[in-house]
């Protein structure tokens, strides 16, 4: 015969009180990972990484800077002049900006890809599907 509607209740009842306890526990893994001081102190020297290359978004993101290497007076008025020198340095310092900057977005990319896959289970498998249907 059939489960009564009280045996119904109880398997209810433990369902969501497992439910609640792998929620709260998923929430703590979420609260840890995102807790800064408590990444600092466990990855001091990632966490400079992060500063460095919040850094060096931030300055992408306010764009390249015109080259004020050289001025010349002319009529009262300043005219800017660039210096060929000063600009292939700037050049090549932004170059290997954009370097950076993209090996750092390519290692926060693979430290989200880990911790979601260590906060979902079956993630990894499902990202790598994805990964092959996109190629």
């Amino acid at each position: 015969m059939g489960q009564t509607s009280t045996q119904i209740e109880q398997e209810i009842h433990a369902q969501r009180n497992e439910l609640g306890r792998d929620l709260h526990e998923l929430e703590s893994r979420v609260k840890k990972a995102t807790d800064w001081r408590l990444q600092t102190r466990r990855n001091p020297l990632t966490m400079v990484g992060v500063a460095f290359g919040g850094g060096v978004l931030l300055a992408a993101l306010m764009g390249r800077p015109r080259s004020l290497a050289r001025s010349k007076k002319t009529s009262g008025a300043i005219e800017y002049l660039p210096n060929a020198a000063t600009t292939y340095r700037k050049e090549k310092a932004w170059d290997a900006l954009d370097k950076m900057k993209g090996a750092l977005i390519g290692v926060a990319a693979g430290t989200v890809q880990n911790f979601l896959a260590e906060a979902i289970p079956g993630f990894r498998e499902e990202y790598r599907k994805t990964e092959e249907r996109s190629a």
